[in-house]
């Protein structure tokens, strides 16, 4: 089990992870941009299929938007992420655990996108 100083960097003992209580925007813009952008690399959430949008009624426009906000939000992750792996790469050649932090890191990476993925898939079957 993880060490108490484990758990208090973590926040891992203060509430479940679907009860968290929301940052404010303050504090969610501030960690955002502590980690500039990689380059060559669009955080924001991509525009659905044009057929599709057309299809919408308000609501279900409403409720694009209301995922299209949650892409937004879930791709601020990637920033620290992309900026961790850089700086592991980067400053942490010689370290023999490279590849074991590198594929878990990867895996952190690829669950991520398949939310997004999945979430950009439900914008696009809103309406048809």
């Amino acid at each position: 089990s993880p060490s108490d100083a484990l758990m208090d960097l973590m926040e891992l003992n203060t509430t479940p992870t679907h009860h968290a209580k929301a940052l404010p925007d303050s504090e969610r813009k501030a960690i955002i941009e502590a980690y500039p952008p990689m380059a060559h690399l669009d955080y924001r959430a991509p525009a659905i299929i044009p057929t599709a949008e057309r299809m919408m009624n308000r609501g279900q426009k409403y409720e694009n938007t209301a995922i299209k906000q949650l892409q937004y939000l879930l791709s601020a992750a990637f920033r620290p992420l992309d900026i961790l792996i850089h700086e592991m790469f980067t400053h942490e050649n010689g370290n023999p655990n490279l590849e074991r932090y590198s594929t878990m890191l990867r895996d952190i990476h690829r669950l991520l996108l398949h939310v997004c993925s999945m979430m950009t898939q439900q914008r696009n079957n809103i309406a048809l």
